[in-house]
């Protein structure tokens, strides 16, 4: 039988929130503790730098491999936090609409995630007459609007965990050994390296749940990564890897076919992508 939302529902909104912001919250205490651990310091916007200089060859970059690491998994775990802040803010926007709706099968199909109804009362952003403010979103309700994903990033392949992504790189050609692996009910992320003409090249993986997260929220999520910490990044679907070194991110598009390289962000223009072979 349908029934009327009401504060179960926005219970469950709410612990969802509270587990993705758990998770995002344990992420971060690990690349913290990992940080203390080798010397590193984190500054307030969770950029990670060395403490002291350190003296090395020229040419090489392994001491930054740690910090490297930390980084990823910061701004990783800052990248859920602020979706599962999002996604709930649009829940809590959807039910405040249906108080408007007074027959409960139409309320059930507004708790129908993707349903067209949903969809208009996410957009309308609770008014009191939900159905007629559809694409009207506006004022200062709700989160700021997502960065789109950029266009030239295809729409697939997706894959369903980061293991599949690094399956696909030992396909085309590279070997890449997972030294750090994560899932949670959002998505997954890995580290993993490999050997590419003399160095060492990390890749940090993020993948997100396609059941969770639309396109534009895994756009948003590479925005922050080029645009807030200068990540190169390789992408498509719903997947992207923030390649270090950064000079061999073109080779790992070759071996992902149709992904694209997404260079740092200096402003709030889009930068520009290569689409691998």
């Amino acid at each position: 039988m349908a029934r009327k939302p009401g504060r179960s529902d926005r219970a469950k909104a709410y612990d969802d929130l509270a587990e993705a912001i758990t998770g995002a919250q344990r992420d971060l205490n690990s690349a913290l503790d990992y940080a203390r651990g080798r010397d590193l310091k984190v500054d307030n916007s969770g950029r990670v730098q060395l403490s002291h200089p350190v003296m090395v060859p020229q040419g090489s970059t392994e001491h930054l491999e740690p910090a490297n690491h930390a980084q990823g998994i910061i701004a990783d775990a800052l990248r859920k936090a602020t979706q599962a802040d999002t996604n709930t803010a649009r829940t809590l926007r959807t039910i405040e609409g249906l108080t408007a709706v007074s027959d409960p099968k139409l309320a059930e199909e507004a708790l129908t995630p993707g349903s067209p109804l949903a969809v208009a009362l996410a957009l309308a952003g609770g008014t009191d007459d939900p159905l007629s403010g559809c694409g009207q979103a506006g004022g200062d309700r709700g989160p700021k609007p997502l960065t789109p994903m950029p266009s030239q990033v295809p729409a697939g392949p997706e894959y369903a965990t980061v293991d599949d992504v690094v399956a696909a790189l030992a396909k085309g050609g590279f070997d890449c050994k997972v030294t750090v692996r994560n899932v949670d009910a959002y998505g997954s992320n890995a580290t993993c390296e490999v050997q590419h003409r003399g160095a060492t090249v990390s890749n940090q993986i993020s993948l997100l749940s396609t059941a969770r997260f639309s396109r534009d929220e895994v756009g948003d999520g590479i925005a922050v990564a080029r645009r807030t910490y200068g990540q190169t990044i390789v992408a498509a679907g719903n997947w992207f890897i923030w390649v270090r070194l950064a000079v061999y991110a073109h080779g790992m598009a070759a071996a992902l076919p149709g992904s694209v390289v997404l260079e740092p962000l200096g402003d709030p223009a889009q930068g520009a992508g290569r689409a691998g072979p």
